[in-house]
């Protein structure tokens, strides 16, 4: 495990005497100012002072992930234990869903430690500014990140089997009622309701005459007219 150790000024400046000496001669033939080697001599100190303290940060953060692979080794020994003797925890689809999780993202992590590695020999690779954006944001930690992506994943997953149970359950239903026979159920009149009843057949009435009573013809009375 590396350690970060104050040093002293003194300490700093002897062990740079070697890189004044050599700045100190070009500074004679670039004619640069002594107070920009200076300043690029601190600039690089505290360059390298941060770059030891994320390394540190990432060898403990190593161990960490060792133990934790460890861990997860004896869970595995346990399970296979109680497959074995016909005990299971979880369904398979559980088993399933846990599995993608994990494959998804430590594949993702043994293709960037991979890259990481190989970087030490070609030099800084520039693609990976391109991939900035989609990584989490720095103050976030990376469990956490991924513990509510997980959560995310299982309530849209939920969602969507909730969903498929009702449409489920209506095209039963739906069926159902088109299979089912329909019944038609006379309603009998209940006592003391009357009931009007309509006739098998119409009959039209038949058409009465009257009959006309003959009268006899009076005499027609003729009248004097003045000529």
């Amino acid at each position: 495990m590396c350690e970060i150790k104050p040093e002293n000024e003194i300490t700093t400046l002897s062990r740079h005497v070697p890189l004044l000496q050599k700045l100190f001669d070009q500074d004679y033939k670039s004619e640069l100012p002594l107070a920009f080697i200076f300043f690029e001599i601190a600039k690089l100190e505290g360059l390298l002072k941060e770059e030891l303290e994320l390394i540190q940060k990432g060898m403990d953060t190593a161990v960490k992930l060792c133990e934790w692979y460890r861990e997860r080794l004896a869970s595995l020994d346990k399970r296979k234990r109680l497959l074995g003797q016909g005990m299971v925890a979880l369904e398979a689809a559980v088993h399933e869903q846990k599995l993608n999780f994990l494959r998804a993202h430590i594949t993702e992590l043994n293709r960037r430690m991979g890259s990481l590695m190989e970087s030490r020999e070609r030099g800084f690779p520039t693609h990976v500014n391109l991939q900035k954006n989609n990584l989490p944001q720095s103050h976030d930690d990376q469990l956490a990140w991924l513990h509510r992506q997980n959560l995310l994943l299982n309530q849209e997953l939920g969602d969507k089997s909730r969903m498929l149970e009702e449409l489920k359950k209506e095209k039963e239903n739906s069926s159902s009622n088109l299979e089912r026979p329909v019944s038609i159920q006379r309603l009998q009149p209940s006592r003391g309701v009357t009931t009007h009843q309509r006739p098998s057949a119409f009959v039209r009435p038949a058409f009465h005459y009257q009959q006309m009573q003959s009268v006899a013809a009076s005499p027609v009375k003729a009248y004097d007219t003045l000529m």
